[in-house]
């Protein structure tokens, strides 16, 4: 009967006999690995459980912004939205079109990236939803209000650029930019002096006359009755703002 081998673990007998130390180290190296990986399995699974957790938690967020209409998407098929650009001074001077975020705030990042009259400082004004809904260059509708004497029916095509700028000032989001009688004063400023800009150019002998009408419909705007009128008008303008228009 052959004698069957034994190792003793005892330290004496394991320093003399060194393939005996080396086995126990084996297998000892054996345990330490499996526990090792036994934990990283045991981390490994509770790490997916709370990703899976916070992704449902995520999509669950995210349905419930969409119900209450906190993340605005665009109802064109191509997934673009439409915005008009404005500076300080109420001046519209572009509209751009975005493919991402379709908030205010990244429409005047692009206003300002892409038009260099903005100068960097253009706030933003649309409707992400339904951009043809907050369109200024539909508002604008050159110089039709109706005078009397005919000289000033006379120059309402020279001034029809000046007549456009000023509809979209009364459209521009004076809220956010300044306020009411601010924005209403700025625009009718603007107005005179783009008229005057437009005298400028006419031949030099109709060049009095011009400013005689642009006076006069200056003093139109910031003396009554037609300061009220006017100021109706840009309360009407700014209500079709805010409830057409994001900004």
């Amino acid at each position: 009967m052959t004698p069957t081998k034994t190792i003793d673990s005892h330290p004496r007998t394991l320093a003399a006999n060194p393939n005996a130390l080396c086995l126990q180290r084996r297998s000892k190296l054996h345990r330490d690995l499996y526990e090792w990986l036994a934990r990283a399995h045991r981390r490994a699974g509770n790490m997916l459980r709370r990703a899976s957790g916070r992704a449902r938690a995520h999509s669950s967020a995210v349905a419930a912004l969409l119900v209450l209409g906190a993340l605005p998407h665009t109802a064109r098929a191509d997934g673009t939205s439409a915005w008009d650009c404005f500076r300080r001074d109420g001046r519209f001077v572009n509209r751009v079109e975005i493919w991402w975020g379709h908030r205010p705030g990244d429409a005047a990042w692009a206003c300002n990236q892409w038009t260099a009259d903005c100068g960097g400082d253009c706030v933003a004004s649309g409707n992400a939803a339904n951009p043809n809904s907050c369109d200024v260059r539909q508002r604008m509708d050159g110089c039709s209000i109706s005078f009397n004497d005919p000289s000033s029916n006379a120059y309402k095509e020279v001034f029809r650029d000046a007549c456009n700028a000023h509809d979209a000032c009364y459209h521009a989001p004076w809220d956010t930019i300044s306020d009411f009688w601010a924005g209403f004063n700025k625009c009718n400023d603007n107005f005179w002096n783009d008229m005057n800009a437009k005298c400028g150019n006419v031949e030099w002998y109709n060049q009095f006359p011009c400013r005689v009408v642009a006076s006069v419909w200056a003093d139109a705007m910031n003396f009554d009755p037609g300061r009220t009128n006017f100021s109706d008008s840009f309360s009407r303008d700014q209500q079709w703002m805010s409830n057409n228009c994001s900004h």
